[in-house]
């Protein structure tokens, strides 16, 4: 998981303009599958912009949803973070990276870009306003992938099947 991470860090760096779905074909050209691929551009920013917002200096510490929804069929379906692997370990690269530079700071700076989550602190931060909770950030990719029931069933319900 370490090498893609990386490589979805270094295809959104070097595609600065890219949206998601550009990004995700950016992947699949270098021989990722499509699910992976958008769970890597879904989740790879995600996890990176956490290990910088946990250190954005607050009056008050700034909560953050422990899952995720992803749209399907006009229903909402929670997935929990701590299940989803491309995210975990973008969030202990993130963390490493302030530690260690393993990434790269512009590439880092780059990727994490892409979140939400940041680029709504981001925003209330220019405004001046306080932020002290997010609520869970809703995909809408991701639910559209044909695989995306099969990987659901497997993370929410591991001992299905």
């Amino acid at each position: 998981m370490h090498e893609d991470v990386v490589t979805t860090v270094r295809v959104i760096a070097e595609n600065p303009d890219a949206n998601e779905a550009l990004l995700v074909e950016c992947l699949r050209s270098i021989g990722y599958e499509t699910l992976q691929a958008e769970l890597l551009v879904a989740f790879v920013p995600l996890g990176l912009a956490r290990a910088i917002i946990s250190r954005l200096p607050a009056a008050v510490p700034i909560k953050l949803s422990d899952y995720v929804w992803v749209l399907k069929n006009g229903q909402k379906k929670k997935v929990r973070l701590t299940r989803v692997p491309q995210f975990v370990e973008s969030l202990h690269l993130g963390e490493e990276t302030f530690r260690s530079g393993v990434i790269q700071k512009e590439h880092f700076t780059e990727a994490a870009g892409l979140s939400v989550e940041l680029n709504l602190l981001n925003q209330a931060l220019i405004a001046g306003n306080t932020i002290s909770s997010i609520a869970a950030p809703i995909l809408v990719r991701l639910g559209h992938v044909p695989e995306f029931d099969d990987w659901y069933n497997r993370i929410e319900f591991p001992m299905a099947g």
